[in-house]
């Protein structure tokens, strides 16, 4: 019987197995860590990047800003905001809050609406300002896009989210309505 301990005891065979077996979910921990952040960050940047497109289209007038409404803006913004799923999906969870501003003191000072759930987890949209203004007026656009993070149980998912899991991806921008 000690003659087979000792040679179980000097059989290196499986030991790179069992470094493997301690090390793998380390890697994959981190890579995953990795590609969450990646994409959180990228969508981001899109996200913002299309928030200033269309406040470009205002801007310029190729989006008429008389008789704008908060439909109209959100499916710009979501035909611009292409890694936001589906056009339905992405209007159900935006919101835009449009502030004509007089001066500095009239900015919102408070932190942007967004959507969120209620105990039956129903989504409750909040009611936000949506005035476009007039001719030669400043307005301040700020919208809110709340989404769920590919991995929600791992590493950067568990920093960033609201309590229900998800998280805001908050963008703003100022522009002059075009003199009428």
């Amino acid at each position: 019987m000690f003659r087979l301990l000792r040679k179980f005891r000097k059989n290196e065979e499986g030991a790179s197995a069992i470094e493997f077996a301690f090390l793998m979910p380390i890697i994959l921990l981190l890579s995953f860590y990795i590609l969450e952040t990646s994409w959180y960050f990228t969508r981001i940047v899109v996200f913002d990047r299309a928030v200033r497109i269309v406040t470009n289209d205002i801007y310029v007038g190729a989006v008429g800003s008389a008789g704008l409404t908060a439909a109209d803006l959100e499916k710009e913004i979501c035909d611009e905001f292409f890694l936001s799923g589906t056009s339905s999906s992405c209007r159900s969870s935006l919101v835009l809050e449009l502030t004509e501003v007089t001066d500095f003191t009239s900015l919102p000072t408070d932190d942007a609406e967004c959507i969120s759930f209620n105990s039956s987890n129903q989504v409750v949209r909040p009611l936000v300002d949506f005035n476009v203004g007039t001719g030669s007026s400043v307005i301040f656009l700020r919208a809110c896009f709340s989404t769920e993070f590919l991995l929600p149980g791992i590493g950067f998912a568990l920093n960033v989210g609201n309590s229900d899991g998800r998280h805001n991806m908050i963008s703003s921008a100022a522009f002059i309505n075009e003199p009428t």
